[in-house]
């Protein structure tokens, strides 16, 4: 199974259990050190080494030449000066042009986040310095041009495929974002898309994407809980929000993960499906009464490979039931212990 990347190292080097990889320190390494760990350490250092103090004056000087150009493109040349909270906006619009990962908020970050996000910085802006970030901002522009027009496509194709199920806050939520196309700015403000997004999707996605790669990641998860949702039988899919959440058509809850884990216990129990009774409940507790949370995980993830192939799903919505088969794996290992499996399985 493919699994992200860990603590911003490529997946080969994020497996590995060696301390002075996983901490990234150098003084870690000594002669019980294998040759791997001394070459991936060697090789994440390298890679997101901090920028001189020549690169990163260079990086600002030529980083206000663009936004004094993009200033006076947004003023029509009638000013030269904008008030300070539109140049800030203008500034994070040209950083996503350039695809320089913006500052997470260091309130919320963890210390991981902050030193990937600075690592990241330098090798983006390390590729950017020698070319000429006029051009490189125009490339951007079109960028999102290309990625608005391929996402209004996404809407369309997914508000054309929705379940038979009326949830309020799906629907409002999807005729949000698509008033939000017709606002969206690909000149200046790339990183804004103006719309009300509060249906919550089983597996969030991450808080670092701005503007239409939000929405577009967004839209590509739900197309993925709206294929299974469609090739599940209807009336039970509506049977277990029934008991899972008696008002799921007007509150904020989500349809897919309920309907998917019941799946994946009844696929994982040899079923099809969705019902399960409380002697299948029970037998899942048994199975996984001393089990460690690596059984667990493995035990979901084929019954999440044998639906999806069962189900004929496409290759993103399988990856995604994967992703989610991970998380019901974490719920069911914190709570088997604690009051049984029936605050994962309807």
């Amino acid at each position: 199974m493919e699994r992200p990347e860990e603590n911003g190292l490529p997946r080969a080097l994020g497996h590995c259990a060696a301390p002075e990889l996983r901490l990234m320190n150098l003084a870690a390494l000594d002669r019980a050190s294998d040759i791997f760990s001394c070459c991936a350490l060697l090789y994440r250092m390298l890679l997101g080494r901090p920028l001189t103090d020549a690169e990163e004056g260079l990086w600002q000087e030529k980083l206000a030449a663009l936004l004094v150009r993009q200033i006076a493109l947004y003023t029509a040349n009638k000013s030269s000066s904008v008030p300070t909270a539109a140049a800030q906006e203008l500034l994070r619009g040209v950083l996503f042009f350039l695809a320089v990962p913006e500052e997470p908020e260091a309130s919320s970050r963890p210390e991981d986040v902050g030193s990937r996000y600075e690592a990241e910085r330098a090798d983006r802006i390390r590729v950017l310095l020698p070319l000429d970030l006029a051009d490189e901002l125009a490339r951007g522009q079109h960028r999102a041009q290309r990625d608005s027009a391929l996402t209004i496509a996404l809407w369309r194709k997914v508000v054309a495929a929705l379940p038979p199920l009326e949830n309020r806050s799906l629907r409002d939520t999807l005729r949000s974002i698509g008033r939000g196309f017709r606002c969206y700015d690909t000149r200046f403000f790339p990183q804004r898309f103006d719309c009300d997004i509060d249906y919550q999707l089983a597996v969030p996605v991450s808080e670092s994407l701005l503007g239409i790669n939000y929405v577009n990641q967004y839209l590509t998860h739900l197309a993925a809980e709206n294929s299974l949702l469609t090739r599940l039988p209807q009336g039970e899919v509506r049977a277990v929000l029934e008991r899972s959440c008696p008002d799921w058509r007007g509150l904020l809850v989500n349809l897919y993960a309920p309907a998917a884990a019941n799946a994946l216990a009844r696929t994982l129990l040899g079923g099809e499906g969705l019902t399960l009774s409380d002697g299948e409940i029970g037998a899942l507790r048994e199975r996984w009464k001393h089990a460690r949370p690596e059984r667990i995980e493995n035990d979901l993830l084929t019954a999440a490979d044998a639906l999806a192939e069962r189900l004929i799903l496409p290759r993103g919505a399988g990856k995604y039931l994967s992703c989610f088969a991970r998380e019901v794996a974490a719920r069911a290992e914190a709570l088997r212990d604690c009051g049984g499996l029936r605050g994962v399985f309807v």
